[in-house]
């Protein structure tokens, strides 16, 4: 038996990335544990714990930007605005966390409600499913420039 037909039954875990990616689920698990599973070694509910938590997010969408490790460019280009979504979502988080221990006249001052970081939020995450559903009304109704990248790249791919 070859090594293709080795692996073909973990091809769900590869196959939407290219070839020299195929490491990428990998990665994306390591971010899911890190943002889940790391985090609570922090103190619970604090702003360092929110802090560490966009440190995160942000290293990974800083990687997920530069390596565009998805076969699709439309892929690469929701991934990224997700994760830049993540790190917006805790940036807002850890805002209404600063503005819970200021005091009045500080928060006054700084010209930032909680109902504006809530808004935000709100429209920011609303925004994720608004584009994947523009994203995915885009390839049923017209000939999309990632099928077309596919039809003419995809030979290559296979081989590799």
């Amino acid at each position: 038996m070859g090594r293709r037909e080795d692996v073909n039954h973990l091809k769900f875990l590869y196959d939407a990335f290219l070839p020299n990616y195929y490491w990428t689920e990998v990665m994306e698990c390591l971010r899911k544990l890190l943002l889940t599973g790391f985090v609570v070694f922090f103190y619970e509910g604090s702003g360092l714990q929110v802090l560490v938590g966009l440190v995160i997010s942000v290293i990974f969408l800083t990687l997920y930007s530069f390596l565009q490790p998805y076969l699709m460019p439309s892929n690469n280009t929701f991934a990224s605005f997700v994760h830049f979504q993540i790190s917006f979502t805790l940036a807002c988080v850890f805002g209404l966390r600063v503005l819970n221990e200021m005091n009045k006249s500080s928060v006054e001052r700084m010209k930032i409600s909680e109902d504006s970081l809530s808004y935000a939020l709100l429209i920011g995450n609303a925004s994720v499913l608004a584009v994947g559903c523009f994203y995915i009304l885009k390839h049923i109704l017209s000939s999309s420039k990632d099928f077309d990248f596919l039809a003419s790249k995809g030979k290559e791919i296979i081989k590799a």
